[in-house]
């Protein structure tokens, strides 16, 4: 059983994902219990919180390794002040794509603050988004 809530999409996306992944191609070469299962095991992926963030970098005005750099100063400067000594954020380039930068999710992180927050909001904050 998972620890992360079941991922709430709207019908009409739902929808448009069984078609895809539930499609005849799909149906024949596996068969309707195997499709179905790999459509359960999207949606529980879906519902996990990412293991990198790309960021991708405009290089037309800097190199990848100058932006590479100011984005590891301005992480450092978010940090909390105790821990910022010690922090030194990891970002990789991608391995396929040559303006693509990767920081790897570190978590849980300490939030200030916090308070009582409803479980969408703390699935949010699981996948990265700022609050």
């Amino acid at each position: 059983m998972s620890i992360f809530p079941r991922i709430s999409l709207r019908p009409e996306v739902t929808e448009y994902l069984k078609n895809v992944f539930l499609n005849k191609e799909v149906l024949a070469a596996v068969g309707q219990q195997e499709a179905e299962s790999r459509f359960h095991k999207l949606l529980i992926c879906l519902s996990h919180p990412p293991s990198y963030t790309c960021v991708r970098a405009s290089t037309h005005l800097a190199s990848l390794e100058e932006i590479r750099h100011k984005l590891g100063e301005e992480l450092k400067k978010q940090m909390c002040s105790s821990s910022a000594e010690e922090f030194s954020p990891q970002i990789l380039p991608h391995p396929q794509i040559p303006d693509v930068l990767l920081l790897p999710v570190h978590g849980p992180r300490y939030v200030k603050n916090a308070g009582t927050m409803s479980d969408k909001s703390l699935s949010a904050l699981l996948c990265g988004v700022h609050t």
